[in-house]
């Protein structure tokens, strides 16, 4: 039984909620069915979701049907014109012919003159040669291209591995093959053509192979232009006639037929070179300026060495003669008594003609160094100057042309071998100008010549190297020299290590207060140490063992020494013996080959400044008067009296 007066909305709880949902559905229905937010504006009218279909479809077959229904005639067939063209002429220009037969292009409908060529052979690339050279040199700090080439590009010094490849081409024998096929005799004489048969260069293409650990050597792979090119990408290579950009080969060839270009594929530039006791040159000719050099360095060792003996001998004689001096001024004889004054000058006098003697020999070594024949360079720059090509001596005139690709890219520790091939643009590429016999190879861009043989094996040398001198049995500590080639010098630190320890660091310049002895001997022009040397080698320390082994140069036998281990990774342990007399033969050759070239005098840097010169980006060889062959030799702006590229 239900309890009477109860609340209203108690007791109509439900049909109030079903009220509400009731409305809130038709406000549902009003705002987002009947007028939806959602209506898409087409051609200047609002369209529902499922309108806007509807008008489109019916859009669609009004447009289908114009297309298949028949062609409308114009409403204005075209006339020609021409006469009231010619009447406007007449009417405006004054005392012109109204009877002159103005051009009116046509439509060619004769044959096209036909005509077919063979295929020049490329002549094999011989004398294959290669040098390293490790410098400092003028690395730039911006990007090179045409807009900036590298002789005006901000730089900055700093240490640089790079190898010269070089090979010589017949090319007399080259240009006789286009002319025998584009203009000679044996070619009618409708489809002579001396353009044609002028060889346009196209490429360089070095290759080089690296030496793997298990001594195999990897697949060839083309080594890129230098950093320091300023055609880099001019100077990609394409081979596809199809693959052409516009103007296709004619514009190729043109642009490639200018001299400077040619002589940028076939001789390019390489870095400038700061250190005053390095010189680049192609590589058989800087193999033999090298070995004149440590002629020439060898000689004037002497000439130091003799130069220090007579010294020595000086002092020693200026010395004894000042002994021999008190001497006679206490033997001087009472009078009345004693040794005769004439004999003691007797035998001071023989003493003197002995002591006079010597010296007149000694003098005579020391004039022989000087006097003998000095070592030149001058032939080599000579032999430089004439494969050297410039613009007053054309490829075509030369019976072979010497080449060369550099390698900017060789990474210290590794080796390397090297070919080369050079490849000259097909003139008829892209036609169909060929003969039946080449009508397969119409798309070659590039005629290739054969590869050279490979070069010989290049090693490059790292540039630092440790060595563990000493121990200190009780400590366990161990002395380890360090070698660092830094901006074109090699110095040497000794650090003493413990287990656990790096082995080097980076050492800064001493201050003014603690001068080290090379700065004390500092002049203005002087050489200026750097800043700073990073000797970090790291590797660090593990240990140090006692070993027993047999070896000795005369006779093998026990030897009880220690060994350091240290590691680069701390996953593989590697050992060094500890002293020198225990290391390889190899190991000790090294070191003194690292000491001499330590010692090695440091001259200041050369000044980039001269070449600063509007001018073709090339180098003639830079001779100071502190380099061998002294003063007077080329100067860099001689190469660049060029055009600007």
């Amino acid at each position: 039984m239900n309890k009477k007066g109860g609340n209203f909305f108690e007791e109509h709880a439900e049909k109030i909620v079903l009220a509400v949902v009731g409305l809130i559905c038709v406000w549902l229905l009003a705002t987002r069915v009947l007028f939806s937010p959602n209506n898409v504006e087409y051609e200047g009218r609002k369209f529902s979701c499922g309108k806007i279909d509807e008008h489109i479809a019916e859009q669609t077959d009004i447009f289908r049907g114009d297309l298949e229904s028949a062609p409308k005639p114009a409403k204005e067939v075209y006339k020609s014109r021409i006469d009231e063209y010619k009447a406007l002429l007449d009417s405006s220009v004054a005392d012109v012919n109204s009877r002159t037969d103005w051009p009116i292009p046509v439509v060619f409908t004769g044959d096209i003159i036909k005509r077919f060529y063979g295929i020049p052979e490329i002549p094999e690339v011989n004398n294959v040669s290669i040098e390293h050279i490790r410098s400092a040199v003028y690395i730039p700090t911006e990007t090179i291209d045409e807009e900036n080439p590298y002789s005006s590009c901000e730089t900055d010094i700093n240490d640089l591995d790079f190898v010269t490849v070089s090979a010589n081409i017949d090319v007399a024998q080259l240009y006789n093959n286009f002319f025998d096929n584009f203009a000679s005799e044996q070619v009618k004489e409708d489809w002579r053509d001396p353009c044609l048969a002028i060889p346009v260069f196209a490429t360089v293409e070095l290759q080089r192979q690296q030496q793997l650990e298990d001594g195999s050597w990897s697949d060839w792979q083309v080594v890129p232009r230098t950093k320091i090119d300023l055609h880099k990408i001019m100077f990609d290579t394409i081979e596809d006639a199809g693959e052409l950009p516009v103007g296709g080969m004619g514009v190729r060839l043109v642009e490639y037929s200018d001299l400077l270009v040619q002589m940028d594929i076939l001789q390019p530039i390489t870095y400038d070179i700061a250190s005053p006791a390095e010189q680049w040159l192609p590589p058989e000719l800087h193999k033999e300026y090298s070995e004149r050099q440590k002629k020439d360095a060898e000689r004037q060792r002497k000439i130091k060495m003799a130069e220090d003996r007579e010294e020595r001998d000086k002092l020693r004689r200026e010395k004894k003669s000042e002994r021999i001096s008190s001497k006679k001024s206490f033997s001087k004889p009472k009078s009345g008594g004693g040794a005769d004054q004439g004999d003691y000058l007797t035998t001071s006098g023989g003493e003197g003609a002995a002591a006079r003697r010597e010296v007149k020999e000694k003098k005579t070594l020391l004039e022989r160094l000087k006097e003998a024949e000095p070592i030149i360079f001058d032939d080599i720059y000579d032999d430089f100057d004439a494969i050297l090509l410039d613009t007053d001596k054309k490829i075509g005139s030369l019976s072979e042309l010497v080449f060369w690709s550099h390698d900017d890219t060789v990474v210290p520790g590794e080796s390397y071998r090297y070919r080369a091939r050079v490849g000259i643009f097909n003139p008829i590429a892209g036609t169909n100008q060929f003969n039946d016999e080449y009508k397969s190879r119409r798309n070659e861009v590039v005629l290739w010549s054969d590869y050279s043989q490979t070069s010989e094996v290049v090693e490059i040398p790292l540039m630092l190297y440790f060595y563990a001198q000493a121990i200190q049995e009780s400590a366990k500590t161990v002395t380890v020299r360090v070698f660092k080639y830094n901006l074109g010098y090699w110095y040497v630190r000794d650090f003493i290590v413990r287990a656990g320890e790096l082995i080097g660091k980076v050492i800064e310049k001493e201050s003014s207060e603690k001068k080290t002895q090379d700065e004390e001997t500092q002049t203005k022009d002087s050489f200026e140490l750097p800043a700073k040397i990073d000797y970090s080698t790291d590797a660090v320390m593990v240990d140090v063992v006692a070993v027993r082994d047999w070896g000795g140069l005369r006779s093998y036998s026990a030897r009880p020494h220690w060994e350091m281990l240290y590691t680069f990774d701390a996953l593989n342990i590697s050992r060094m013996p500890i002293s020198p007399k225990y290391w390889s033969e190899q190991h000790r050759a090294k070191q003194s080959q690292l000491q001499k070239l330590e010692k090695k005098e440091k001259k200041p840097y050369l000044d980039r400044s001269g070449s600063k010169t509007p001018g073709r980006d090339m180098y003639k060889p830079v001779r100071s008067p502190d380099m061998p062959g002294g003063p007077g030799g080329y100067n860099q702006k001689l190469r660049q009296k060029y055009r600007e590229p």
